[in-house]
Formats: structure tokens, C-alpha cells, sequence
């Protein structure tokens, strides 16, 4: 919402939350860039992860800040996306970005 009466600064916030069901895990071949579909897999659990954003805009330059992956603190760390790829730790974006068109 708009935070002053010119409503030239608009401040933003919200949670974005993912749910990946059970699943057999993909191998990947990273040497040839493929997924191997006939090679025996891994059963995986389900995960469900979070994301924290929030920002404020000026005209055009929109400042932010965001963290994913919240759900690595209690998900199953040895948990794999694909085969020999675990899930990924809590990181944290800051950014200022720019729409620079007519």
C-alpha cells in the first residue's frame, strides 16, 4: 500500500509457499546435460517450503528484499531434488531494480 499522501512510495510484503508432493528422484547427467529415465531412482518424501518478501517502490526503482528457502530449517537437509542435488540452504536476495521504457 501506499505509504504517504502523494502515494509516490509504495511499500510490499508477503509469503510465498511451495508443496512438492512425493516423488522418485530424476538422475541427471551433467556431462551431457540429460535426465536418465531408465536408471533405477531414489524415493523422495514430500516438502513443503516458504519464502519471505518484502520492498518498497519509488516511481520506477523498486527496492527488495527476499529470503527462500525457510523451509530448509525443517525439512529433511539429505532430502534431493535429483540425484546427488540436495535441497538448498536459506539464502537471502537484496536488489534494486529498474524500469527504464516509456
Amino acid at each position: 500500500g501506499a505509504l504517504f499522501k502523494t502515494k509516490k512510495m509504495i511499500a510490499y510484503a508477503g509469503v510465498d509457499g511451495s508443496w512438492v508432493s512425493g516423488a522418485k528422484t530424476l538422475r541427471f547427467i551433467p556431462a551431457m546435460d540429460v535426465y536418465d529415465l531408465s536408471g533405477p531412482s531414489n524415493q523422495v518424501s514430500a516438502m513443503f517450503n516458504l519464502h519471505a518478501f518484502g520492498g518498497f517502490q519509488i516511481d520506477e526503482f523498486r527496492f527488495f528484499v527476499r529470503f527462500e528457502n525457510i523451509g530448509y530449517s525443517w525439512n529433511d537437509r539429505t532430502q534431493e531434488q535429483l540425484e546427488n542435488y540436495p535441497i538448498p540452504s536459506g539464502m537471502l536476495r537484496v536488489g534494486i531494480t529498474w524500469d527504464f521504457f516509456n
